[in-house]
């Protein structure tokens, strides 16, 4: 710009999104064959101290998952045991993904054939409530950091991998994130996963979206609305 003095630089405007003030639902209508329920719980920052904690209720919940993609079998996992072998769902699975910014711990769950949302829902409600009320026990968090450490390892085997932890750290803090994952897994105890649990997992801090399918589902999906209307 010739000769005009160059000014300050303009700092960036950070808005934090306010806190949630009770619990939100969606209801999406289309073509499709089967239900699907969506739960994101509000979840904290990479950087913040729960980050690590709610990465093993998570574990927990619908087995360990990696930064980098990929995840151990959640067939052990407490949300496959309550949906998936009880016949309920088809499939369940979740993650909670470091962010530079407060995010979302989410669940997905596929109704199985014949079963409507309102017992889907009910029973994902009934484990989670037990997870918040802290249902979780010792063998559960060393399985989970087991895991959690396997996935790590595996990520890291070759130098892609390698190099993604690094420049994926540095999205949010700095390579030290990555040096210290395996310290600040190690430093999660029973206590810390229980009281994370109890506040995160609270449902007025959650938003629920369901899948409705148009084509054979019309009354579950009349009943799901009737149900809505009268809360």
């Amino acid at each position: 710009y010739g000769d005009l003095t160059p000014g300050l630089a303009v700092p960036p405007v950070t808005r934090m999104e306010p806190p949630q003030q009770g619990e939100r639902k969606v209801l999406v209508e289309r073509e499709g064959n089967a239900f699907y329920l969506y739960t994101g719980y509000r979840a904290p920052e990479a950087t913040h101290p729960d980050w690590f904690k709610m990465a093993l209720v998570s574990s927990v919940l619908v087995g360990a998952s990696a930064p980098g993609g990929g995840g151990a079998g959640n067939r052990t996992s407490r949300l496959y045991r309550a949906l998936v072998e009880t016949e309920l769902a088809a499939s369940v699975g979740g993650s909670l993904s470091p962010s530079i910014n407060p995010y979302l711990f989410g669940i997905t769950v596929t109704a199985r054939d014949g079963r409507s949302p309102d017992e889907v829902q009910a029973a994902l409600d009934v484990e989670l409530d037990r997870v918040r009320g802290g249902d979780i026990t010792q063998v559960e968090l060393d399985k989970a950091k087991k895991q959690t450490k396997a996935l790590f390892a595996y990520g890291i085997e070759s130098v892609t991998g390698l190099a993604f932890w690094l420049a994926f750290s540095e999205n949010f803090l700095s390579y030290t994130w990555y040096e210290r994952y395996l310290e600040r897994l190690d430093a999660v105890t029973l206590d810390d996963v229980h009281d994370a649990a109890s506040r995160y997992l609270r449902p007025s801090q959650r938003t629920v979206g369901w899948f409705i399918p148009t084509n054979g589902a019309i009354e579950a999906a009349q009943d799901l609305k009737a149900e809505e209307v009268q809360r």
